[in-house]
């Protein structure tokens, strides 16, 4: 059987196209197979596009800043710093706040706020609310414009190929390090399969 890539990517929308983008850096060669006429047609491209740190796990608030640092440097991105402002019920209040806190230890600009406050920002009646947070490096990007750049990064590394298979049916390949199955099924085959 001929050897087609090192990796077999299903999916050209932007983690497709991200891992594309890395994998490549790293010398080897990928194919990326989309079902869609073009990258970014599912739910990438239905994608509100919102970036932003206020998250309540620091993996997750680290990943994002690292992101959004990325977007910054990236006209691709189109990366707006619009802010997010999340005003937040009294039983939520603890929980939030203290997310909040974690957010600002890492460096990030996130802002607690008095819901009197929070008004000044995003006018809106505060009964029921114990307090609102704040950052203003939140905010939106151009997933198309993103995803189209991971691609040509990687393709620039002569090591991705992207095909449309659209209406392709599913069929079983044969890996030679790991586990062997339908990309699609996710369920192993009984015995090594070949691409056909």
């Amino acid at each position: 059987m001929a050897h087609i890539a090192d990796v077999l990517i299903v999916g050209a929308g932007i983690v497709g196209a991200a891992c594309a983008r890395r994998l490549s850096e790293r010398g080897l060669s990928v194919v990326l197979l989309e079902r869609e006429a073009m990258p970014a047609a599912g739910s990438t491209g239905r994608s509100a596009a919102g970036v932003r740190v206020q998250f309540s796990e620091a993996l997750n608030v680290r990943l994002s800043a690292a992101s959004i640092e990325e977007y910054r440097a990236m006209p691709q991105a189109a990366y707006r710093p619009i802010g997010y402002l999340f005003y937040v019920p009294h039983g939520q209040w603890a929980a939030h706040r203290e997310a909040a806190i974690m957010q600002q230890r890492l460096g990030l600009p996130v802002q607690v706020l008095e819901p009197a406050e929070a008004t000044r920002i995003v006018p809106a009646k505060t009964t029921g609310f114990a307090g609102a947070t704040f950052c203003g490096a939140d905010g939106c990007v151009d997933p198309h414009g993103i995803t189209l750049a991971w691609l040509a990064q990687a393709r620039a590394a002569r090591a991705a190929k992207v095909r449309s298979e659209r209406h392709a049916a599913p069929r079983p390949v044969a890996v030679r390090h790991g586990v062997r199955g339908s990309p699609f099924s996710g369920r192993p085959t009984g015995s090594a399969a070949r691409a056909g």
